[in-house]
């Protein structure tokens, strides 16, 4: 006998076979719970471990200085996205657990939910793993074009030409690697060999196409230390030179005035020294009278202190003779600068403030002409070339050369004694030599290593720079600083630090921390 189907049985039966299909796999979910979530690791760590592989090589293009592909960047984003989602999963799990005896009472229902969230979050993970197969990493950036920057007081000589040309050769060139430019000082920032790896620089066997470009006036320093494969010197300046960058500055005063056979023999006395003649020129670009411009020959002629590491014999006579054409007031201003970090972009604003604490000025009383009074005398140092405009607005720099003119006439003079590494504590084996200075600057010295106490020192200031805020101040160091107006500190930990005259202990004290 046929049995006859009809619609209605057809339409019944199919959804009889999604009830069923449907209840099969809702009840899988709470069935399968242990080997979703067991699958959900599995996949999860799979695809930390494409991650790594993929984040390895990102490092590589990195160093080998590539940009990293957009799809490569939008996958890592992924990839971090839900690996946090699939960390808080499990946390959410074992929550459950300890909520169900850790299994022997099972929610049914949390179960079924964590299953279910287990299963789904498993195919999402291998979906993004399996798109986790890149051809390439990143790519090289095209070279764009330098826009020229001005440069204030920039100078094109012919004698420099043939080693900028040499200097952009050896920058091309792949098999070269480590390139030194020697001379004369102020050009360098490297006195000894320098652990690139500390500064986080590794250049290894695998350069990737860097380069590294040393500057240093010591010569032995580039060539053994560095291990420079091709050095540069800067020499000297040529009479026709330095005459035309001397006359430049003085305009043609000396032309005028016939002056012209002593400023041959002052520019000579700069022994082609550019900071040398800058310094020079600027002293005497409003001298009018031969005798001046005589008496300045005679003193670039007297013999220059062989104290100074590193310095030109022609340099420091240069920038004393400069520094002899200032006023008091702006000598004082110009050793007190001295007082800080080599480079320090200096704010105008921290410096008065400083110097209303020390009433440094004798015939200003109000903050406001303070203030005033160094705006005023910094724009007349930065006109004598012995200030740099610094990198912000209301700052300025001392060129490193000129600071250390700067220390050595403090020193001398016995206003500012300055203390650059613990090799110069041996100034202090006489203490007695302390209560000739007014202020003292400490940088980079082991702390622990410094007196325990100041003995009577007349101290107006104190300035302590610790860059690894490692060592603590021996806790009596300032007991016996009765004058003492101004401490400023940079890097302390002042937690292990005792100093009995602060702020809130002893108003009379000005107390700045950097």
């Amino acid at each position: 006998m046929e049995i006859v189907t009809t619609p209605f049985q057809v339409i019944f039966e199919k959804i009889v076979d999604y009830t069923i299909g449907v209840v099969a796999r809702q009840m899988g979910y709470l069935i399968c719970y242990r080997s979703n979530v067991d699958n959900l690791k599995t996949e999860v760590n799979e695809l930390k471990d494409a991650r790594q592989s993929v984040d390895d090589k990102v490092k590589a293009a990195r160093n080998n200085v590539e940009e990293i592909e957009a799809n490569v960047l939008r996958w890592l984003t992924s990839v971090e996205e839900i690996t946090t989602e699939v960390q808080k999963f499990f946390e959410e799990e074992g929550q459950t657990k300890l909520k169900c005896c850790h299994g022997w009472c099972p929610n049914l229902k949390a179960r079924y939910q964590l299953s279910k969230r287990a299963y789904k979050m498993g195919l999402d993970v291998k979906k993004i793993q399996d798109k986790g197969t890149f051809h390439t990493i990143g790519h090289r950036v095209p070279i764009r074009g330098v826009t020229p920057i001005p440069t204030k007081g920039f100078e094109d000589f012919e004698s420099r030409k043939s080693i900028l040309e040499g200097i952009m050769k050896a920058l091309k060139d792949d098999n070269i690697h480590a390139i030194g430019v020697c001379g004369m000082g102020g050009l360098d920032d490297i006195w000894n060999k320098l652990d690139l790896e500390a500064l986080g620089i590794y250049f290894g066997d695998d350069q990737n196409g860097s380069k590294l470009l040393l500057t240093s006036r010591f010569r032995n320093v580039l060539e053994t230390d560095m291990d420079a494969q091709q050095l540069f010197d800067v020499g000297l300046l040529s009479k026709n030179e330095a005459e035309y960058l001397f006359a430049k500055i003085v305009g043609d005063l000396p032309e005028t005035l016939n002056l012209q056979p002593t400023m041959v023999e002052v520019v000579k006395e700069c022994a082609g020294l550019p900071i040398a003649i800058t310094a020079v020129a600027n002293a005497l670009k409003n001298q009018k009278n031969l005798n001046v411009w005589k008496d300045a020959l005679r003193e670039l002629k007297r013999a220059n202190p062989t104290q100074i590491k590193g310095m030109h014999e022609k340099v420091y006579p240069s920038i004393k003779l400069s520094y002899n054409f200032l006023t008091k007031e702006a000598q004082s201003l110009f050793l007190f600068c001295s007082s800080f970090e080599e480079d320090m972009n200096i704010q105008i604003a921290f410096l008065w403030r400083i110097l209303v604490g020390l009433e440094f000025f004798q015939d200003v009383y109000t903050v406001e002409e303070v203030r005033n009074r160094v705006h005023t005398l910094v724009e007349s140092l930065k006109a004598s070339g012995l200030l740099l405009d610094g990198n912000g607005s209301g700052t300025f720099k001392m060129h490193d050369v000129i600071r250390d003119v700067a220390i050595y006439i403090a020193d001398k003079d016995k206003e500012m004694l300055t203390i650059r590494t613990s090799d110069d504590l041996e100034k202090w084996s006489n203490m007695k030599l302390l209560k000739d200075f007014i202020g003292i600057s400490l940088f980079d010295v082991k702390f622990s290593e410094l007196p325990k106490k100041l003995e009577d020192a007349q101290l107006n200031f104190i300035f302590l720079y610790d860059k690894d805020n490692s060592s603590p101040i021996p806790n009596h160091f300032f007991e016996r600083v009765k004058e003492l107006r101004v401490l400023v500190l940079q890097g302390l930990c002042l937690s292990t630090t005792f100093i009995p005259f602060m702020p809130s202990q002893s108003p009379s004290v000005g107390f700045a921390r950097m």
